[in-house]
């Protein structure tokens, strides 16, 4: 029997090469990952935000990421799918609940989180670790400074987690003496935010991280262009950008140049219309 999801992910990181995960939101921002790495981050947060233009505080639905990813499983196949389920699971029954959900859509694993307190959360996680079949758990940390977070990784470990992600790890040599003192798998979470710092995979490698989380690459870039665009046209009276007013010249003159440059522009791509493993049925 083929083994599970969650199998293959533990399996893959015996290599000792790290995975990256992106956060995406839809198929087409997965499709665009995919394309570039294993491991896709499913953030219900930015779900949230892309199909009700709200934060994550309770309007969305478990089923719904589970629909979603079931719809991630059967077009990446191979890929490594991991959620996100620190929002909106603050009740336990909540959370094995969606748990459940993922894991039976084909999710490779789930990441919770301890919200800065350390001693309810082993009692989650206890709880999560028996209701699971084969699921890789990821137990989240956002403490602050060395000597705390060695404790809750050390901790989380002992407890069972398949990995610990560290939220504000700030130096490799942090990440360095984590690692060592509590052997295992280690998450980083690579920040994007003002003055934080991020690591190559190489460095993560070397100083003893087996995973790297990107929360939301996909989400940001979109939101930033798509506000480009948009402004674009207004600022231009609706004119495309990379058509040129061509003031002074004959109509004839302003067409030709405005096919000439709709012909460069390269139009959208769209990979999960025809997938390998879709197209040969």
């Amino acid at each position: 029997m083929k083994p599970g999801f969650g199998t293959r992910l533990s399996a893959r990181l015996e290599s000792g090469e790290p995975v990256a995960f992106i956060g995406i939101y839809d198929v087409l921002s997965a499709s665009a990952a995919a394309k570039q790495f294993e491991g896709l981050l499913v953030q219900p947060s930015a779900f949230a935000a892309s199909h009700y233009g709200t934060p994550d505080v309770g309007f969305m639905a478990w089923t719904e990421i589970a629909t979603f990813v079931r719809r991630l499983r059967a077009l990446f196949p191979d890929k490594h799918i991991v959620v996100d389920l620190d929002n909106g699971c603050g009740d336990n029954d909540v959370l094995c609940h969606a748990l459940s959900l993922v894991e039976k859509a084909g999710a490779s694993g789930v990441i919770l989180g301890d919200q800065e307190r350390a001693d309810g959360f082993l009692t989650r996680l206890a709880r999560v670790l028996k209701l699971r079949r084969e699921l890789f758990v990821i137990a989240r940390t956002v403490a602050a400074g060395l000597e705390t977070i060695a404790g809750r990784v050390t901790s989380f470990t002992e407890a069972g987690a398949d990995a610990v992600l560290v939220e504000h790890a700030g130096s490799l040599r942090t990440i360095a003496v984590v690692a060592a003192a509590a052997p295992g798998r280690l998450a980083i979470r690579q920040n994007d935010e003002e003055d934080a710092v991020s690591f190559t995979l190489a460095e993560l490698r070397r100083a003893g991280a087996s995973i790297a989380i990107y929360a939301n690459p996909c989400f940001a870039a979109a939101e930033q262009a798509i506000r480009a665009a948009v402004t674009s046209l207004t600022q231009t009276d609706g004119l495309l950008a990379d058509a040129p007013a061509m003031a002074g010249t004959s109509y004839a003159v302003a067409l030709a140049a405005r096919a000439t440059a709709k012909a460069a522009r390269p139009r959208p791509s769209y990979p999960w219309t025809a997938p390998a493993h879709l197209s040969a049925r």
